[in-house]
């Protein structure tokens, strides 16, 4: 039988993969799973957050703005519940994020 997954791993996961995000590209991460987020947002949740169905700009604005002063973690562990967790893990290694010791994620060298 397949249990649930037990809310201590997602928050393991997501502590661990908001420690490899370098600060310099928290902006960077914050923009595009903003996107993401609110390309998924059904129309009715985007009416509540802008007053219109078709305000995207206002809805990134609002949420980059929340994201900003809230703690990194909070992005991650909203976009594993609003995204999902694969298409969140896609979209994090397609902006090949530098690391600190400027080495891209995906670089095997």
């Amino acid at each position: 039988m397949i249990t649930p997954v037990q809310s201590e791993t997602v928050t393991d996961v997501t502590q661990l993969i908001a420690d490899c995000i370098p600060d310099s590209e928290w902006d960077r991460v914050r923009n595009a799973i903003v996107e993401r987020i609110v390309d998924n947002m059904p129309a009715e949740v985007l009416l509540k957050l802008t007053d219109s169905v078709d305000n995207f700009d206002l809805a990134e604005l609002i949420l980059n703005t929340h994201y900003k002063e809230a703690p990194n973690i909070e992005l991650i562990v909203d976009a594993f519940k609003l995204v999902g967790a694969e298409q969140t893990a896609y979209l994090l290694d397609s902006l090949n994020i530098q690391q600190e010791n400027g080495i891209s994620e995906g670089d095997p060298s």
